[in-house]
């Protein structure tokens, strides 16, 4: 056994990288919108939960109809153990948008029937909420089950495949939602969801 899990930082290794840390420093400093509110996750949805999913799902579907051949996603399913940290109220910096989401999560779209959406809306309801936008219902805490569910304002169409926006780790089984690789179809939109909120929040700053 030796001390080398100790050693001391290399001085010529630390000055060569110096000024790549500063300029990085730098960067996440700037502000790029500013929020009227506090926002945090929560069960069975929180104001957090709610932007990023919202932001996402508009962020993806504007990727889908600059690149994409495919109809938009009728709406996303993402979870909450993605969001490391609430956005404050007032300005919002690069770095913040870093310490929400850390990972490098990208965004994918499902083709799913009208079963498998009914199964991933039971598996929300058991799971006391995740973060969604474009799909509502009611959870039944009795059952555990989704009742009422109504996608874009409408019922669910039993008869229907809806496109269902995600994150690529969820849709690798992560977080248990294993349901999800009964998908028939997978689009990867090469997207990152921290890019889509960077996107947003650039453009809201420059409306502001």
């Amino acid at each position: 056994m030796s001390d080398s899990l100790f050693a001391t930082i290399d001085s010529g290794i630390y000055k060569l990288s110096d000024p790549y840390r500063q300029q990085l420093s730098k960067q996440m400093l700037e502000v790029l919108c500013t929020s009227s509110v506090a926002m945090e996750r929560g069960n069975p949805e929180g104001l957090l939960g709610n932007f990023v999913s919202d932001v996402s799902l508009s962020e993806g579907n504007l990727e889908i109809a600059s690149r994409f051949s495919i109809e938009q996603a009728d709406f996303i399913i993402l979870n909450n153990g993605g969001l490391r940290k609430p956005l404050p109220k007032g300005p919002i910096a690069l770095g913040d948008i870093y310490e929400v989401m850390p990972f490098e999560n990208q965004l994918v779209v499902l083709e799913c029937p009208a079963r498998l959406v009914q199964q991933l809306a039971d598996f929300i309801a058991s799971k006391g909420g995740t973060p969604v936008s474009g799909i509502r219902f009611q959870l039944d805490k009795k059952s555990g089950r989704a009742t009422g569910i109504h996608i874009n304002g409408s019922a669910l169409d039993t008869l229907k495949t809806y496109r269902v926006m995600t994150a690529d780790y969820l849709a690798n089984g992560g977080d248990q939602f294993d349901l999800f690789k009964e998908a028939n179809k997978r689009t990867e939109l090469g997207l990152k969801i921290r890019d889509a909120l960077i996107n947003y929040a650039r453009k809201a700053g420059n409306r502001e």
